[in-house]
């Protein structure tokens, strides 16, 4: 019977290897059709989050602003539009900007937290979009 528990308990570490591996890879081809997408229609690509992807800041090297975090400064520009504005800590990832046919277009991953509590446990959910 604790052979059958091993075997299991072994089973299941497998399976989440696995999965781990599988949902890395499928990022990783997500990351390069957005690539290929950008540069087919003369956008620029960032992949992961705005503050750690460009020397000096996103909002910096895009718009010369550099008040607030990078996320909470490209937010804003989206303010009065759902989701933005809700919960916190905005992130944006894979985000695809430029401009086409004299319009300014940004295409991204969005994300934002909202913590409850209830003054005995804290919980913290991420809503993404």
């Amino acid at each position: 019977m604790p052979e059958m528990f091993v075997l299991a308990f072994i089973g299941f570490v497998v399976l989440i290897v696995f999965l781990a591996i599988y949902a890395k890879k499928k990022e990783e081809e997500r990351r390069a059709a957005l690539a290929a997408f950008a540069a087919a229609n003369g956008f620029q690509y960032v992949a992961g989050s705005l503050s750690d992807t460009l020397p000096g800041g996103f909002m910096e090297n895009l718009f010369g602003d550099r008040s607030g975090t990078d996320e909470n400064r490209f937010v804003s520009r989206f303010q009065g539009f759902h989701p933005f504005g809700q919960g916190h800590s905005p992130e944006v990832k894979n985000l695809i900007y430029g401009r086409k046919d004299e319009l300014d277009w940004a295409i991204f991953d969005y994300s934002y937290k909202v913590t409850t509590s209830n003054g005995k446990s804290t919980q913290t959910t991420t809503y993404p979009f």
